[in-house]
C-alpha cells in the first residue's frame, strides 16, 4: 500500500501544505524545516523530500545526538497539498571525554591548542573550528601540506576522539618567480609581494600579497602555486592575467520626471610601465536640449612616489551648473597610503577657483584629510561587513584665499545577513556639518550639501535642498531571487539642520552582469504621501550604499 501512495505522489503536481515537527527538543522547528528547505506552497517532489530529510539526522548527530531518528513520518495528501508530519526521537546527547593524538607534532603542544574543558557535549563545530584554526596556524608557519584525520569511537554516552595530524616536512620558501605578465614589469609585482626568498611558506603573507598584486588594477586574476625543489624547500610561482591597459566606459542613466545622466570614461592602467594610471571622465545632467550640469574630471596616479609607500594623485577638475548659475574649476593634489588592506588614510591640498556665481566669486584653498576602513567582502554586491569613511577639510585662514570654512564629513554603512534565504540589510548613517569663519559670513553656494533625489533621498527632486548641516539615514533589505536578478525595499531618512525632516522609500529592481549592477529604485515621498502620486523613476549603475 505504501509504494502505491509514493508511485501517486510520484505522478501529481503537488504542493506543501501543513509542516508539523515533534519530538524536537534540542533542534528548534523552523531550524528543522530549514534542513529540508521547504515552505508551505512549494512544489512537491518526493524524491529531493527524501534526500533533504536526511539531514535532520546529520544534525542531530553533528551535536552529538548519534541515536537520533526519525520516529515517524506521514505524508498526507489534502486537496491538491501534501502535509507533511515528522516525528522525532532523538535519544541521547554524547559527551566527549577523552582527545588521542597521534602526530609528528608535540603532543602536548596539541593538547594545550585544543584547550577543551571535558567531559563536553560533543559538538562538531566546535571541532571543525579548532581544526580550521590549526591548520591555519601551522600553514603560517611554514607546514603547506597540513592534514587532521577524526575517528569516533563511542561507549555508552561517551566519545573518544582519535587525531592523526600530520604537519609534514616544514618548507622553506627557496625563490619566486612571476608568470603571465607580457606588458607589465615584473617590479611591479615584486614590490607587492609580502613573502621574501629564504623565509619560511606563510599562507598568511602569500594570500595579502595575491591581494596587492590584484588591487594595482592591472590584472583580472591573481594565482600562486608551490613547485617543490626538495622535501623542505621549493619556489613560490605568481601567476597572473593581465587586463587591457587602455580601456573605455560610457555612463547612462535617468532621474525622472526628465533628467537623463551620461558619460565617459577613458584611461589608461599603465601609462609608464610602472603601475602610473591615467583617466579622463566627462559627465552630464540634462532635461532634453536644456543642459542642467556637467563636469570634467583629470586623474593621475602615481604608486610608490618616490620610492615612498604612498600614492600620489593629481586631480585637475571644473565643473559648470546651469541651475544655481555656477562655474568652478581647480586642481587637487593627494598623498595617500594602505596602512593595512582594509584602512586607507589621505592628505591633499585643494586649490578651486570660482569663477561663476549669483554671490561672491573668488579663490579656495583647502586641506583636506580622509579615512577610510572598508570591511565589505564584496565591493559590488556586498552581503556582510562595513565601511566608514571620514572626510575633514579647512578652507582658508593661514591658507589665505577668499573663503574661510571648516567641513567635516562621517558616513558609516554596515551589510548583515538576515537569514539563510538570502535576505541582506544595508544601511548607512551619514552626518555633515560645514561652518563658516573668519571673513566668510555665509558659507560659499557651491560648498553647502547638496541632498535630494538618488544618492541622498529617493522619492525627491535632486538636489532639492543645499544645507550647512544635515544627518541622512538609508535603509534596504536585498535579495537575490535568480542569478542574474534580484529586488530591494528601500527607506531614506533625512533630518536639515536638526529641524526639518523627510522620509522617502519604495521598492528596486536588480540586475547583476560583469559590467556592474543595474540599479532601477521607484521611490516617493512618504512625508506627504498624496492620492494619485506616482512617485519617481531612478536608473543607475551600481548600488546607492
Amino acid at each position: 500500500m505504501k509504494s502505491i501512495i509514493i508511485l501517486f505522489l510520484l505522478t501529481l503536481q503537488l504542493r506543501v501544505g501543513r509542516i508539523e515537527i515533534k519530538g524536537n527538543k534540542h533542534l528548534k522547528k523552523d531550524y528543522i524545516i530549514s534542513l529540508i528547505n521547504l515552505k508551505k506552497g512549494d512544489e512537491f517532489n518526493l524524491a529531493l523530500y527524501n534526500i533533504r530529510k536526511r539531514k535532520i539526522i546529520e544534525a542531530y548527530q553533528r551535536e552529538g545526538f548519534f541515536d537520533a531518528k526519525i520516529f515517524e513520518e506521514k505524508l498526507e495528501r489534502t486537496n491538491g497539498f501534501v502535509n507533511i508530519y515528522i516525528t522525532i526521537k532523538e535519544g541521547p546527547r554524547y559527551y566527549l571525554k577523552n582527545l588521542v593524538f597521534q602526530s609528528d607534532l608535540d603532543t602536548l603542544w596539541l593538547k594545550k591548542y585544543f584547550k577543551l574543558k571535558l567531559p563536553l557535549p560533543y559538538d562538531e563545530d566546535i571541532l571543525d573550528t579548532k581544526e580550521a584554526k590549526l591548520v591555519e596556524l601551522l600553514n603560517n608557519l611554514g607546514y603547506p601540506e597540513v592534514t587532521i584525520e577524526r575517528k569516533i569511537e563511542r561507549a555508552d554516552t561517551a566519545v573518544t576522539l582519535y587525531y592523526t595530524i600530520k604537519a609534514g616536512k616544514r618548507v622553506r620558501v627557496r625563490d619566486i618567480r612571476i608568470v603571465g605578465n607580457k606588458h607589465s614589469r615584473k617590479k611591479i609585482i615584486a614590490r607587492e609581494i609580502k613573502i621574501k626568498p629564504g623565509e619560511y611558506y606563510n599562507f598568511k603573507k602569500i594570500i595579502l600579497s595575491e591581494k596587492n598584486i590584484y588591487r594595482t588594477g592591472l590584472y583580472s586574476s591573481v594565482n600562486f602555486k608551490l613547485d617543490m625543489v626538495c622535501d623542505s624547500e621549493a619556489v613560490l610561482v605568481f601567476i597572473v592575467t593581465e587586463k587591457k591597459p587602455r580601456y573605455f566606459r560610457l555612463k547612462l542613466g535617468y532621474h525622472s520626471p526628465l533628467d537623463f545622466m551620461g558619460g565617459f570614461t577613458i584611461g589608461h592602467r599603465n601609462l609608464f610601465d610602472n603601475a602610473q594610471k591615467l583617466e579622463l571622465q566627462w559627465s552630464f545632467i540634462r532635461e532634453f536640449t536644456s543642459p542642467k550640469k556637467r563636469d570634467i574630471n583629470i586623474s593621475y596616479n602615481e604608486p610608490y612616489f618616490l620610492g615612498s609607500p604612498f600614492t600620489m594623485k593629481m586631480h585637475p577638475f571644473y565643473e559648470r551648473n546651469y541651475q544655481d548659475t555656477l562655474e568652478f574649476y581647480g586642481i587637487e593634489m593627494v598623498l595617500s597610503r594602505d596602512f593595512t588592506p582594509y584602512l586607507n588614510s589621505s592628505v591633499a591640498l585643494k586649490w578651486k577657483k570660482l569663477s561663476m556665481s549669483t554671490q561672491e566669486k573668488g579663490i579656495t584653498n583647502s586641506i583636506l584629510y580622509s579615512l577610510m576602513m572598508d570591511k565589505r567582502n564584496n565591493i559590488f554586491y556586498p552581503s556582510k561587513g562595513i565601511l566608514l569613511t571620514l572626510l575633514l577639510e579647512n578652507a582658508g585662514g593661514i591658507l589665505k584665499g577668499n573663503f574661510d570654512y571648516r567641513k567635516g564629513v562621517i558616513s558609516f554603512t554596515n551589510f548583515i545577513p538576515l537569514t539563510k534565504g538570502g535576505y541582506i540589510l544595508a544601511q548607512r548613517l551619514k552626518i555633515g556639518v560645514i561652518s563658516p569663519y573668519g571673513k566668510t559670513l555665509d558659507t560659499p553656494l557651491e560648498e553647502k550639501f547638496s541632498l535630494g533625489g538618488d544618492g541622498s533621498l529617493r522619492g525627491f527632486s535632486r538636489d532639492f535642498i543645499r544645507t550647512d548641516q544635515f544627518l541622512l539615514y538609508n535603509m534596504e533589505i536585498r535579495k537575490k531571487v535568480l542569478k542574474h536578478a534580484g529586488f530591494s525595499i528601500f527607506i531614506d531618512n533625512l533630518w536639515i539642520g536638526g529641524k526639518d525632516y523627510y522620509i522617502g522609500g519604495g521598492i528596486g529592481i536588480r540586475f547583476f552582469s560583469s559590467f556592474g549592477t543595474l540599479r532601477i529604485d521607484w521611490g516617493f515621498n512618504l512625508r506627504h504621501l498624496v492620492a494619485g502620486e506616482k512617485g519617481r523613476l531612478y536608473i543607475n549603475i551600481g548600488e546607492m550604499i
